[in-house]
């Protein structure tokens, strides 16, 4: 058996185990349809304006670190990814944006990881849906965790990334959250950016192909 089908095989189970047969079944088909209809809504944070933050008081205090490699991210921090994501999961998934030049940040409450997420400087090569310049940066592959999601700790993750990417000189910063998410959709309406409009991205042939919503751009502009 290769590394890579055993690698396959190790994620499979891992997640088998954590939902159950059933249940990994159900979300698979979710993540599917997810992947397949893909709209997303954009927002972007003009950082040349100082009122980025968002609208409310912290509530609940976090801190934020980022890492620009693997070798650079605490043990500690690693074990307990490891126990929220597996070994061959997460190490899959750190690679993979680490290759990119992606920043992997770490979000923690005392001393429990309570979220990660990542940003990009320029985008996937000058592009994220729309043209990204090199000024600009992305927030992708955001995630809170289960058990402390409902917290409203997202608009302070956001915003202190934020802030810390207009200290470093950055220009813009822009997301996508899929339409789905109604979480993360109602905590972005807490904070103080523009929503630019839908869009769904696809990629062919080492093309990238977007498909705007005419509706959500004309309320926008």
């Amino acid at each position: 058996m290769s590394r890579r089908i055993r690698e396959i095989v190790e994620i499979l189970s891992w997640y088998i185990k954590k939902h159950g047969l059933l249940r990994f079944i159900i979300l698979s088909f979710v993540k599917l349809w997810r992947h397949i209809n893909n709209e997303e809504s954009v927002y972007v944070f003009d950082l040349y304006f100082p009122n980025i933050l968002h609208k409310f008081l912290h509530t609940t205090k976090v801190s934020l670190r980022s890492y620009d490699s693997l070798a650079s991210i605490p043990a500690a921090d690693i074990d307990q990814l490891i126990k929220l994501k597996s070994e061959a999961v997460l190490y899959r998934f750190l690679n993979s944006f680490f290759n990119r030049n992606a920043k992997f940040w770490i979000v923690k409450k005392e001393n429990n990881v309570v979220g990660v997420h990542w940003t990009l400087l320029g985008g996937f090569n000058g592009f994220y849906s729309l043209p990204i310049s090199k000024r600009d940066a992305i927030i992708l592959a955001v995630e809170v965790f289960p058990a402390f999601r409902g917290q409203n700790l997202w608009p302070q993750i956001l915003n202190d990334t934020v802030s810390a990417l207009k200290k470093e000189g950055i220009s813009r910063v822009y997301i996508k959250v899929g339409i789905w998410n109604n979480p993360m959709l109602r905590s972005m309406k807490k904070i103080i950016g523009s929503r630019i409009g839908t869009v769904r991205t696809f990629h062919v042939f080492n093309r990238h192909i977007t498909i705007w919503d005419q509706k959500s751009l004309d309320s926008f502009s």
